[in-house]
Order: C-alpha cells, then structure tokens, then sequence
C-alpha cells in the first residue's frame, strides 16, 4: 500500500510518501518546508499563507522524489488536528481536492497519533510509554490494543516547545527557539529555578517566568542551561513515575523537542537505570513531517478508524484520547 501523507498543523508543511507492507515502512520520501523567524513569533495568518504557497510544490516534490504518481497513490493521509486552524484548513482543502478528484480514499488523522505511531512502526516498539513532547504538547502516553490511547501525565499550563520557544524570544532570539537554547546550555552553568511537580503532571509557567525574570541578572547561557535541566528533570520524573506504575519496559520519545539531545539524554539514563529498552527515532521523523502522517493513515485504515472526513469538521483541539475519532 502506497500512501501519502501532509502535514500542516503548526510551522511546517508537509508531503511524505510511504510504502507500507505487512506493517513495514519503506518511507520513499519526506519533504517539508518549515517557517522561521529572526526574531518573534508566528501568527496564524503565517502560517496559513506559507502553507497555501508551498503546499502544491512540496507534493509535487514528494512525488517526483518517490518516482511516483498520483494515480499509484492507495490512501490519501492528511492532519485533521489539533493545531491552527489556518494551516489545518489548507491540507484539509488540498487531501480532499485530491481524492475527488483521483478517487483516492482520503483520511484524517490526529497529529499527535502520528508523531507516535511512526516510531511503533519504523522502531518495531511493541509496548511501550512515549514522551510526546512538542511546541503545543507535553505528555505521556501509551497505545493500548492498538486501538486506544492513554494519557498518564501532562503539563498543566504551557507546553515545553512553547515555553523553549518564548524563553529564546525573551532573550532577544527568532522561531524556532528550542534549538537556541540548547545551543547557548552548553556553555552554561547552574542555578536555582522552581522545581513543580504534581503526581505525574508538571507545571512549566512558574518556571519559565523565573527564567524570563532572571534575564539582566544571570547570563543568557546559564538561563538556558539551568531552565533545561529543571524542566527535563520534572518531565524525565514524571515519565519514570508512569513507567512503574504501568510497569512497562519500553520508552520513546516523540514530538520535535525530541530533538534536544539533553533531554534524549535525560530520558536514556533514566531507562537503562530501569533496565528499560530506550528507542531513539531518527531526527528527520521527530519533527513535523508527512511521513509520519501517511503512517498514521495506514493504521488508521488498518483499523477501521476511517471516519467521515467530507463531513467532519477540522479538530483545532482534539484530545489524543479520541484520537480514532473524528465526530
């Protein structure tokens, strides 16, 4: 089965093109196209108009790349949510022009599913806790019978990619921001900073106002480098704690702050202490991509969580808990 895969929920858009053989993934390509800025933030309408402009190009870059055509596509997998609805509204429009006019199945997938199910399939992981961590998402979750999500513990308040993200703009740097402050930890030191923890939960808005108010009184490296390991050691404690509890003896982490090599540390030590498999993705599938939608789409399929799509609306806020539903 040959799939493609777009991705448009946040700064990047998407076109990835797999082939899927009794649960194989054979990815024959991946391109995306993602926002950034010097300086600042994104605003919706960014996003929106970067994925109206680019969104034709990178498929058809996709499927030049895969030495495909549309007419050998057997699903059409595109992001039905959560994220902004600007950018959700394009690959919603453009998954459907497709299959109309094609005759392609379409289907719609949930983000975080996808960030999650790619690294089942390309890491052949049979059950383990994932750390899903990304610019609107920080939880921990595990897939239960293939057909059910569970969410063990999450932030409270703002996610880690957002908090990395307004921490670098606060210190006068652009977007993506998680990327610089890894960069500037590395020359830094130590201090002090809130530690919040609630069971398996934790809080990130008292700490990343600390860290905004110590700007001026410590150096920028030493914000950086002491902002990361409190927040990576309340999110590695919490996932510890949701690994005892469930007892599971597999973890992986998902979502583009996966990508932070601190925090992939963090969790690895944490693992081997707990004589735990640890599963690490390879980068260029812990970002925002296609190809991990057009593997969600195929477990979807799969499944029978096919949906309605010509009649569901786009989910800006959808619970991975209901993930397998699009009403």
């Amino acid at each position: 089965m040959i799939i493609l895969g777009l991705e448009g929920t946040a700064h990047t858009i998407s076109c990835g093109i797999v082939e899927m053989y009794r649960d194989k993934v054979k990815i024959l390509s991946n391109k995306k196209k993602m926002i950034t800025t010097k300086e600042g933030g994104l605003t919706p309408t960014q996003i929106g108009e970067h994925h109206a402009e680019h969104i034709k190009h990178i498929t058809e870059t996709a499927l030049k790349e895969s030495k495909t055509s549309v007419k050998d596509i057997d699903l059409i997998s595109y992001s039905h949510g959560p994220g902004f609805g600007n950018g959700l509204n394009i690959v919603n429009i453009f998954a459907k022009t497709l299959s109309k006019k094609f005759s392609i199945p379409v289907i719609g997938v949930h983000h975080g599913a996808a960030h999650i199910l790619i690294a089942k399939y390309l890491l052949n992981i049979r059950d383990a806790i994932y750390l899903y961590v990304s610019g609107g998402n920080t939880q921990i979750i595990s897939l239960e019978k293939n057909t059910r999500f569970y969410v063990y513990g999450e932030t409270e308040d703002i996610a880690i990619g957002n908090a990395l993200d307004k921490l670098a703009r606060s210190l006068g740097y652009g977007f993506p921001g998680g990327k610089i402050i890894e960069e500037l930890a590395k020359k830094g030191s130590y201090f002090n900073m809130p530690y919040t923890v609630k069971g398996m939960d934790i809080a990130l808005s008292g700490i990343l106002t600390f860290a905004i108010n110590s700007i001026g009184k410590h150096r920028k490296e030493d914000i950086a480098f002491s902002f990361q390991e409190h927040a990576f050691a309340m999110i590695t404690e919490t996932l510890e704690r949701a690994m005892a509890y469930t007892n599971k003896k597999e973890v992986c982490v998902v979502g583009g702050v996966a990508l932070n090599n601190r925090l992939q540390e963090m969790v690895r030590i944490m693992a081997e202490q707990r004589d735990a498999k640890y599963h690490r993705l390879d980068k260029e599938f812990l970002g925002d991509n296609g190809a991990m939608i057009a593997v969600a789409g195929y477990h979807y399929y799969k499944y029978g969580f096919k949906g309605d799509v010509f009649k569901a609306k786009i989910k800006s806020r959808w619970r991975i808990e209901d993930a397998f539903n699009l009403e």
